[in-house]
């Protein structure tokens, strides 16, 4: 079934993690990444947060150090809410990127000077950054969660989305 595969392919990230801190600066250094595009919602912090966690704020401290570009990228529109978090992590912010369409990160790339293989996507969600990385031809980064709780209601749904991704990337599914 080479379609399947192609498809599975498309979704599978190059690595799955726990949350965005499990994230291998140095190794993603070795491999020529120079910019980290970072999902807001339930990545960095949970949809309905409007700031991050103390643990949030010094790992954005950390990319510095490691002498990472780092970005902020949302198909949100909610500009208050974003650029007040683009400024406590002292990245900027991009909004409306609508993912997983191309032209918005190709226009970021443009605006870094970077080619697709220097730069990693990292978030949540298989359709909107996995795939969205692949088409690119960027470095795929998929996390199970943020470091922050969230609603109820959301978190369990997260919750059984997380289930239903770990079986598909480890084709159970």
């Amino acid at each position: 079934m080479p379609a399947l595969e192609t498809v599975r392919e498309l979704f599978t990230p190059r690595e799955y993690l726990e949350n965005i801190f499990a994230l291998n600066l140095a190794g993603l250094q070795n491999q020529g990444i120079k910019l980290l595009l970072v999902d807001v919602n339930n990545t960095v912090l949970p949809a309905d947060a409007d700031y991050p966690s103390l643990r949030a704020i010094h790992w954005f401290e950390q990319l510095k150090q490691h002498s990472f570009r780092a970005a902020l990228i949302s198909s949100g529109w909610n500009k208050t809410r974003l650029s007040a978090l683009a400024e406590i992590l002292a990245v900027p912010v991009y909004a409306g990127v609508c993912k997983p369409a191309l032209p918005a990160l190709k226009s970021i790339l443009a605006e870094y000077s970077l080619a697709p293989r220097e730069c990693a996507i990292v978030g949540d969600a298989l359709w909107s950054d996995v795939l969205l990385a692949k088409l690119l031809g960027a470095y795929s980064v998929l996390v199970k969660n943020c470091d922050q709780p969230q609603r109820a209601k959301i978190g369990l749904l997260k919750q059984a989305k997380g289930r239903l991704l770990e079986n598909f990337i480890h084709k159970k599914i």
